[in-house]
């Protein structure tokens, strides 16, 4: 918005009494020019709300604009009729964005209900690892569900767009407020600092495991059946290395369903097998899926998935812990 001198008319520190406490605002009326027309506005900024208990801000802003001296405030060129004195980010739009990440929980919900209610068609079946490579000699190399720096940037950004709303808000909210914040407005921040404290700490941890030592996982052949074995070989490179190495085999089966208006998603372990725990950096071991189990399947949703998860405990540092998904066909 532009500027344009202005004259302020009056300026008066207004409070409101009510049955629980003393409210109070500012009652500034100020005149300007645009076009040789000449406009009255008594609003102080973008988020003029009215009163509230905030005293020491309402009676700077009456300090800062006396009576009978001149300014320069903002006007909207599309609507004259429009004004501010204050064109810039006050402590009272915060209030505007605490909404925001509900807002956009409620929106990845109803993208979530629209994409689950369509009538896309049903998804085929991944009889073969997208997620691997084949190698010269026809064995694969897994790759790991979700990758460490993948977690790491994730976090953090959702981390920096959490903590960044709420301390913006509590800091400003401070230097605008000489004798101190209401207490229902800290108690208020409470669980959303809270909420942001975790977020920092998971998202440092993710951070220090980027330095542990990185498991590779490599699979004699892709085509494994239901009631067959492949030999599986392991490596740790680089990074701290764990005390030990614990590789398991979990069959589990995964359901989608909607309770109202959440999605529930119910998993359910069938098989479970350690089929190594060794403390040295590489090795080979055999994966066998027992007969008599399902294949791989994986429709709109349901699943039944083949895990391998890697887990090494490190002291004094976060643990390592990977998972691969593996693709097992129906038996012959």
């Amino acid at each position: 918005w532009p500027s344009a001198p202005c004259h302020i008319i009056s300026s008066v520190l207004k409070s409101h009494s009510g049955s629980d406490s003393t409210t109070y605002s500012a009652d500034i009326r100020y005149s300007y020019s645009v076009g040789g027309k000449t406009y009255e506005s008594e609003r102080d900024s973008f988020a003029d709300y009215g009163s509230s208990s905030n005293y020491s801000s309402h009676q700077a802003m009456v300090s800062r604009y006396p009576a009978g001296s001149n300014s320069v405030c903002y006007y909207n060129p599309a609507d004259p009729t429009s004004a501010v004195l204050d064109r810039g980010w006050t402590g009272d739009l915060w209030m505007g964005l605490v909404s925001l990440p509900f807002l956009l929980v409620g929106l990845g919900g109803m993208i979530g209900f629209t994409r689950s209610g369509g009538n896309s068609p049903v998804p085929r079946a991944p009889w073969r690892p997208s997620v691997a490579t084949i190698t010269s000699s026809g064995a694969v190399v897994l790759k790991p569900t979700s990758s460490p720096a993948g977690r790491f940037i994730g976090l953090g950004l959702v981390s920096a767009f959490w903590n960044g709303i709420v301390w913006l808000g509590f800091v400003r909210n401070i230097s605008t407020s000489g004798s101190g914040l209401p207490i229902f407005f800290i108690l208020f921040l409470l669980p959303f600092i809270a909420i942001g404290a975790l977020l920092f700490y998971t998202w440092l941890q993710a951070g220090l495991a980027l330095a542990n030592a990185k498991p590779v996982l490599t699979l004699s052949r892709g085509n494994l059946r239901v009631g067959e074995s492949a030999e599986l070989h392991f490596q740790l490179s680089g990074g701290f290395m764990p005390t030990h190495l614990e590789i398991v085999l979990e069959g589990r089966e995964e359901a989608q369903f909607r309770r109202g208006t959440d999605t529930i998603t119910d998993k359910s372990t069938f098989y479970l097998q350690t089929i190594t725990q060794t403390a040295e950096r590489s090795g080979s071991c055999t994966v066998s899926i027992p007969p008599n189990t399902m294949h791989s399947f994986e429709s709109r949703n349901n699943k039944i998935l083949w895990i391998l998860r890697a887990t090494g405990p490190i002291p004094r540092w976060p643990d390592i812990s990977e998972e691969w998904k593996i693709t097992v066909d129906p038996g012959r």
